[in-house]
């Protein structure tokens, strides 16, 4: 059923599981299945480091099998609501409400009716306290928990902060116990946990050391491309920067680094075991790794095989060492947030850095040869007067004629108050000055080699309502999603309308939640406790508007926020020597292989492209030397025949490697077949190039008799081809279809044109026919 779904949708390659280092297991010795849930697609849920280390800690008990699922596109759920299909596991293909626990990673506020879409596609009551027995235990975590109000009502349990030792605790728990009420009581118990209805305050939980929990090395390989398609490995968490606007730095404190050996041995373990061949280091700022020059110094690789990219980069964070070390890699794209474009502004809200260190940095990263860097504005801070506005106009100007030719992104964003922030109380900027402002930067900002993005006023102003929001905002989700609001977070599904209409049929006004809040008085989510001391945050309040800086307490005094308690603390592990973890490979000959192998299966659904990376990603999971590409963005040497339409299943795949050192050929098919995704399997190999293709055979599942005239065309995109030139041979169930000056035409176009009804799995091409 779900196979015959996926001709008709875009991006089937999201559904069909089976990716490389997927867990799978013996369904028959399981006791408790988790699924975890993204409420977004695929490409965003894959791309979330947190939910790659639940999926890692969880599958690692014997008796538990967890599980993914993410949001479908409308196209897939308009399907699955027509047929009747409930929302599925990537892994077993199995009906998400037959699970134990649904666990839900909440980190945006327009992803709400997500998962009200998601609970109905999994046909499980939207409302906590109408589920039975038979319905999965559903939870929320993430950063969102740290204001649950306006989706409370649809949870069973709530996750406060670290997940880690909470997940553990939460499976112990539910294998001791089959009875639905018996494990929420007792999973309430356990620090960090909160039940709706229960009077106790919730307490975040901490991992006090990220040790405890090294960095997963078998990450799943998506099949697609997706938003963060590389290694991803946090390095360090929490910040003590104390920038006043920013939430993550208040609700992950303390910071925490990993050990520089855990990270570098967790690198070269998935670099062998994904074939990734870009490696990012995640934290809120990398460069305040206490070892990231040695970090840095240790993914130098001589071939240049492997880019490195260091996101969160604070200005006055890029040191020339760091720099000059990054450029002998593969060279990535620079970000920069400076957030404010006046000195006074940056000290309001606390963020460090001066115009002097920015244009440092700028003119370091040119010096090395970048040729592209992306800067953050936020608009609509406290105390933001108009020439805060004209500076950025100005910087970017500036920073324009300073960068050259390079190609510069500023992206520029609306100050929204989040929750446990020292600008918690303050009002959010109108729609309506929110595109008052775009409006002129996009007028001011004009140089040639300056691109401008922004988030749309209509996403800002819905995000800052549920930032802050209540209990009362709890219907106007259940009503803007009955009537249509799905994926909000992407802007071709966004549609304001839909929520004012559900906001007016609801009796909310939208307005009042961006509002400045009385410091006085209780804010919704007082009851949730996440370590910060509220008088903290009003006396960094009073000292933005002062303009005083609260230096980082990692070098300086404790500034008593409230978080390090009972054992509780930074951990900075200090700088150390580095180890370079690739090996130089002396050989460096051109020993050219052609290898046949086939795409069957779920493999059908993949396109080009992906199929492309997936053969990449497993030659360099097998070891095989393989040469690349000369120059600063080495790519491998690979080559390909043409591809055949989607849908339709091979027997007959040839790729060319071309290798650095002599390999037997039954060699490279033992390294290799192992590495290979499901339904791929080779069937030749050996040591040539690749020729020229003259046809591709065909075989239908059943034969056609039929006669074709010779003025029978077809359309190409805008070209038009009669189908007589290239039909070699048509007869019963064998098509032979030829290549003119390296275009051909499908099978599927030739059966239509003639009207003859066929599905593409009905269809299988046998051979591929070389000029000789």
């Amino acid at each position: 059923m779900i196979e015959d779904i996926l001709y008709n949708i875009k991006r089937p390659a999201r559904y069909i599981g089976g990716e490389i280092n997927q867990v799978l297991k013996d369904p028959f010795t399981v006791d408790l299945r988790v699924a975890l849930a993204f409420p977004d697609t695929y490409e965003i849920g894959m791309s979330h480091a947190g939910l790659k280390i639940l999926y890692h800690i969880l599958n690692s008990m014997r008796e538990v099998w967890a599980q993914r699922v993410f949001a479908p596109w409308p196209d897939m759920a308009d399907l699955l609501e027509k047929k009747g299909i409930p929302l599925f596991s990537l892994e077993e293909k199995r009906p998400i409400n037959t699970f134990d626990i649904l666990g839900f990673s909440i980190l945006y506020e327009l992803s709400y009716t997500t998962i009200i879409k998601m609970l109905k596609l999994s046909q499980i009551p939207v409302y906590a306290d109408h589920r039975s027995s038979r319905h999965p235990i559903v939870i929320a975590g993430g950063s969102s928990t740290s204001n649950p109000c306006p989706f409370l009502d649809f949870f069973d349990l709530i996750v406060i902060g670290d997940g880690e030792d909470v997940v553990r605790e939460i499976a112990s728990i539910c294998l001791q116990t089959r009875d639905r009420n018996e494990r929420i009581i007792a999973c309430s118990e356990i620090d960090g946990v909160f039940a709706p209805g229960n009077s106790k305050r919730a307490s975040r939980r901490i991992l006090k050391d990220l040790e405890a929990y090294p960095f997963p090395e078998a990450i799943v390989v998506p099949n697609t491309s997706i938003v963060h398609d590389r290694i991803g490995i946090e390095v360090a968490r929490g910040c003590t920067r104390g920038c006043r606007f920013c939430q993550a730095g208040m609700i992950y404190r303390p910071y925490r680094e990993r050990s520089f050996e855990s990270v570098v041995k967790t690198v070269g373990k998935a670099l062998a075991s994904t074939g990734y061949d870009d490696v990012s280091v995640l934290s809120l700022s990398a460069t305040d790794l206490s070892y990231i020059d040695p970090l840095i110094a240790s993914f130098a690789n001589p071939c240049r095989e492997i880019s490195v990219g260091v996101p969160s980069v604070r200005v006055e964070g890029l040191k020339k060492g760091a720099i000059d070390m990054i450029a002998s890699l593969r060279k990535t794209g620079f970000t920069l947030a400076p957030e404010a474009a006046t000195d006074r502004l940056r000290q309001v809200i606390n963020k460090g850095n001066t115009e002097q260190d920015l244009f440092s940095s700028i003119r370091t990263i040119k010096d090395l040869g970048w040729r592209s860097v992306k800067l953050y504005f936020m608009i609509g801070l406290p105390t933001e007067v108009e020439e805060d506005i004209d500076a950025i106009c100005r910087l970017s100007k500036d920073i324009s004629k300073e960068f050259g030719k390079g190609r510069i992104s500023i992206s520029i964003s609306a100050f929204i108050p989040k929750p446990v922030t020292p600008f918690q109380w303050e009002a959010q900027i109108s729609m309506e000055r929110h595109t008052m402002l775009l409006d002129f930067l996009k007028t001011h900002i004009r140089e040639r080699n300056i691109s401008l993005k922004w988030q749309e006023p209509g996403m800002t102003f819905l995000e800052g309502i549920f930032s802050r929001g209540d209990n009362k905002l709890t219907p106007v989700i259940l009503k803007a999603a009955e009537i249509g609001a799905y994926l909000d977070a992407w802007g071709d599904q966004f549609n304001l309308n839909t929520w004012m209409d559900a906001f007016d049929m609801s009796g909310v006004d939208p307005h009042s939640y961006l509002r400045s809040r009385d410091i006085e008085k209780s804010l919704p989510w007082d009851f949730i406790d996440m370590r910060i001391g509220k008088d903290f945050l009003l006396e960094e309040r009073s000292n933005a508007y002062q303009a005083i800086p609260t230096p980082d307490c990692r070098y300086n005094t404790c500034s008593e926020c409230g978080v390090c308690t009972h054992g509780v603390k930074n951990i900075i592990k200090g700088s150390t020597e580095a180890i370079n973890i690739f090996e130089i490979v002396k050989d460096n000959g051109h020993y050219p292989h052609v290898i046949g192998l086939t795409k069957e299966g779920t493999l059908r659904f993949i396109g080009v492209k992906d199929w492309t990376n997936m053969l990449k990603r497993a030659i360099r999971r097998s070891g095989l030397p393989v040469n690349y590409s000369k120059g600063f963005s080495p790519t491998m040497k690979i080559k390909f025949i043409p591809p055949i339409s989607f849908g339709i299943p091979s027997l007959s795949e040839y790729i060319q490697v071309d290798l650095k050192s002599p390999i037997l050929t039954q060699e490279i098919i033992s390294r290799l077949q192992p590495h290979l995704p499901q339904g791929a399997s080779i069937f030749s190999c050996s040591r040539s190039t690749l020729g020229q293709v003259k046809s591709y055979v065909f075989k239908l599942d059943k034969p056609v008799s039929v006669e074709i005239d010779k003025n029978t065309f077809v359309k190409k995109g805008d070209n038009t081809f009669r189908v007589w030139d290239f039909l070699e041979s048509f007869e019963g169930a064998l098509m032979k279809i030829r290549f003119i000056d390296g275009r051909t035409i499908s099978p599927l176009m030739i059966l239509n044109t003639i009207s003859v009804e066929i599905m593409p799995h009905e269809i299988s091409k046998i051979d591929t026919v070389f000029v000789r």
